[in-house]
């Protein structure tokens, strides 16, 4: 990411943190690009993704559909993040008894920190509604996104997510769509899962109808 920084802002040496929706906007420093280098910055950081070996970059998402939402956002945000992190737990579980014995870390953006503490310390305490998390170490951790790599790396599938499911834009979902963790080819893509109580034909919804 330093290097595709330096294409686009060769002037500049600290480091400009790329989030996904200033870029689009034209936000900030991204207001010097014109709308086809944001463009050509937006393929650049997902071919990187897109192009980064197994398993050096595995993504897991949870889209809540509104058909599946509460009309309570925190008892919502909860069942999102519950899954991901169980969804984590199961990469490194499978890890784990293949051989390498790897445990996890949860690294967050610091919005709403003091209530995914609170979650997280339910799940340790009472498990999740999918089971323990015991291969994640230790509780979250927070920083700020425009400090670290590796939350913008987060916030980009994010909104290659987020395009897909609320605007049916593949654009950027097609470069990632391969990195969603799998247990095998043929498998379930267990990296990423869509609540909806509606009829989809999205990847998460037919791998596991036809797996």
């Amino acid at each position: 990411m330093n290097t595709i920084q330096l294409k686009y802002f060769p002037g500049i040496q600290v480091q400009i943190p790329f989030h996904a929706n200033e870029i689009r906007a034209g936000r900030g420093r991204f207001g010097s690009l014109d709308k086809d280098a944001r463009k050509s910055l937006f393929e650049d950081l997902f071919n990187m993704i897109r192009d980064t070996v197994f398993p050096k970059t595995i993504a897991f998402s949870t889209v809540l559909d509104i058909t599946k939402a509460s009309r309570k956002p925190t008892e919502d945000l909860s069942m999102v993040f519950s899954d991901v992190a169980s969804r984590f737990n199961l990469f490194l579980t499978r890890g784990y008894r293949r051989g390498p014995k790897n445990k996890g870390m949860i690294i967050i953006d610091h919005s709403n920190e003091d209530k995914y503490m609170e979650f997280f310390q339910s799940y340790r305490d009472n498990g999740t509604p999918y089971g323990s998390i015991y291969n994640i170490v230790d509780i979250p951790y927070f920083a700020n996104g425009k400090d670290t790599r590796m939350i913008q790396l987060a916030d980009l599938c994010a909104y290659a997510v987020y395009r897909r499911y609320e605007h049916n834009d593949l654009t950027y979902f097609n470069y990632i769509r391969t990195k969603f963790d799998r247990r095998s080819r043929v498998g379930p893509i267990d990296g990423l899962k869509h609540m909806t109580n509606n009829e989809c034909s999205c990847i998460a919804c037919t791998s596991r109808v036809f797996s």
